[in-house]
């Protein structure tokens, strides 16, 4: 029992510090959606030449320069590359949701297209799930 315990604890933390990276300087880019999620202000997404399945985040626990701000980079990419989404926070705080927003066709970049799906981002495992829709709304 004990060792079935230490080993979830230690699979815990090896998922959590396999998924971001340190020291990175993300591109420019417009279109991303963002939420603050404790104290970490998250960015999904964006575009500049091209759509970006990236998520980072800043952690505004303490101060820092703007000049050079810690960015943090988690290593579990949205699904798809994403702009223009639109993000919330679940009413228990552990998932945001990606809804809407354009992606880039894979048969001819300059095609946006809306994705068929929410996806959603699980904080507590670190995992995306999407869900499938089948009659797209026009209006929320």
């Amino acid at each position: 029992m004990l060792l079935k315990i230490f080993l979830k604890f230690h699979i815990k933390i090896d998922l959590i510090s396999a998924s971001v990276a340190t020291n990175i300087n993300p591109k420019g880019r417009i279109g991303q959606a963002s939420v603050l999620f404790g104290d970490k202000l998250y960015f999904f997404g964006g575009r500049n030449l091209n759509f970006t399945d990236q998520v980072f985040y800043l952690n505004l626990s303490s101060s820092f320069s703007i000049l050079s701000p810690p960015w943090k980079q988690v290593t579990m990419p949205i699904p798809i590359p994403l702009s223009d989404a639109m993000s919330c926070l679940s009413t228990d705080g552990s998932t945001i949701l990606l809804v809407g927003g354009l992606s880039q066709s894979q048969l001819n970049a300059s095609d946006m297209l809306p994705p068929s799906s929410v996806y959603a981002f699980n904080f507590n495992n670190l995992q995306w799930t999407a869900q499938l829709l089948t009659v797209l709304p026009v209006h929320f």
